[in-house]
Formats: structure tokens, C-alpha cells, sequence
């Protein structure tokens, strides 16, 4: 598996900007200290429990993943995608960009149904209620 970027190779300030924009707070840890509430363990972080959901709702989640990528300094979307396929994301196409490209109407259409984007792949930063 190649590199992928991590939130320390990150600046943390436009990543704060952008989690303040759904109500939320970057908390960043020693490198050696467990990171709190993590369902998934070291090296990832996540929520204290499985967030839950349906294949839609993650195949929408990869897909805003990648449109908020481009509000993160040296992230963007390119990067995310790369990341994405170095992680072991698995789509039927073989790529996240040619499932992006070509097979993910359904995760678009999700992320505009529930008011998350606009047609134009706008993010309204409204959260899901």
C-alpha cells in the first residue's frame, strides 16, 4: 500500500475552518496517545461507536469526501482519490476516479436528496437531519 496522507501531514487551520462549518471542533493528539472515542482503534480515528448506515449512504459519504477534499490546503481532490485507492476503497469500476466518473449518480443524487449538495456538486454545509 503506498503513503497516504494523514492529518499531520496537513495544515490543521483550513482543516478547522472546515469542520466549524458543520458545527464541529479539530482536536488534534500527541502522535503516541490513543485517539479518543476511535471505534476503529490506532491509526484510525472515528466515532465512539459505528456510525451505521447503508451501502448508499457510504458510497454518498466516499463522494463527499471527495468535493470537501477541495476546501483542505495540500489535499484536494486528486489527492483524496489516490488516497482513497492506496486505502483499499473498492469500486466495481477498479478506480475511485472512474467510479466517480461514471458509476456514481446514485451517490449524487443521495447527497442532493438529503440537501448535503446542490446539483452542481455544491456543498451547502446544512446538516443531515
Amino acid at each position: 500500500m503506498s503513503s497516504v496522507l494523514t492529518i499531520a501531514d496537513l495544515t490543521p487551520e483550513p482543516l478547522g475552518v472546515l469542520l466549524a462549518k458543520f458545527q464541529l471542533q479539530l482536536q488534534l493528539q500527541a502522535d503516541d496517545e490513543d485517539i479518543q472515542g476511535s471505534f476503529w482503534g490506532a491509526s484510525e480515528a472515528g466515532l465512539d461507536r459505528d456510525a451505521g448506515g447503508d451501502d448508499p449512504e457510504e458510497a454518498a459519504v466516499c463522494y463527499l469526501q471527495i468535493l470537501l477534499a477541495e476546501h483542505v490546503d495540500d489535499l484536494g481532490r486528486e489527492r483524496v482519490m489516490q488516497d482513497m485507492d492506496s486505502w483499499g476503497y473498492s469500486f466495481r469500476l477498479g478506480s475511485t476516479r472512474q467510479w466517480l466518473e461514471e458509476d456514481a449518480e446514485d451517490s449524487h443524487n443521495w447527497l442532493i436528496k438529503h440537501e448535503i449538495i446542490t446539483q452542481h456538486d455544491d456543498i451547502t454545509f446544512h446538516l443531515r437531519a
